[in-house]
């Protein structure tokens, strides 16, 4: 099985950067250790440019991009119509006074998922997993109806299922361990 490459240490990223900062070049960011040295070397064999020469190069970027008459990230006069809060823009469709708003596209909401479940002194709560718009939602829910739910974490599927394991196990020890704390936390004061 090939050995996987060592990622670049940070003080090999710092390194990059002040070089390339000190160069007036860009790197390509390196994905090994091996990758990092070889962008410094090349970077280290660049004549440096001067102060003068970076702060003329920044202001001729910098001016392109305001004036070009392709820059997409610019709003122009022409785009826009009112001032303020009352702006709106101009190539949007307007709606009839009364009309009803258009309604946003509807949540892409998966099955929840028992992950969990524990005991406290105000009852029984389960962890669930769901999926929203693609998005791993991890929430603690009371098990019978009533009660508050609580998001816990949310964008989980990057980090893995060892990730969400470890999760769900320090969760539920901390919530078990200190249970009485929690109880008292989550009581919400009376309207009285």
């Amino acid at each position: 099985m090939p050995e996987t490459p060592k990622k670049p240490t940070a003080k090999q990223l710092s390194y990059l950067r002040t070089l390339a900062q000190r160069t007036g070049q860009t790197f390509t960011w390196p994905n090994s250790t091996q990758e990092a040295s070889a962008q410094i070397r090349r970077l280290k064999g660049t004549p440096a440019s001067s102060r003068l020469e970076r702060q003329i190069e920044h202001k001729q970027i910098a001016d392109q991009i305001a004036s070009a008459p392709a820059d997409s990230t610019r709003v122009r006069d022409d785009e826009v119509h009112g001032w303020g809060s009352t702006a709106t823009w101009a190539n949007q469709p307007t709606r009839a006074a009364g009309a009803p708003a258009a309604k946003p596209p509807a949540a892409n909401v998966g099955k929840r998922t028992e992950l969990a479940r524990y005991t406290t002194p105000a009852g029984e709560r389960i962890l669930v997993g769901q999926r929203v718009n693609g998005v791993v939602h991890v929430s603690d829910i009371p098990a019978s109806p009533g009660g508050r739910a609580y998001l816990i974490e949310r964008g989980l599927e990057q980090d893995g299922n060892s990730a969400l394991n470890a999760l769900i196990a320090d969760y539920v020890l901390c919530r078990t361990r200190h249970s009485r704390y929690y109880a008292e936390a989550l009581v919400m004061p009376s309207g009285d």
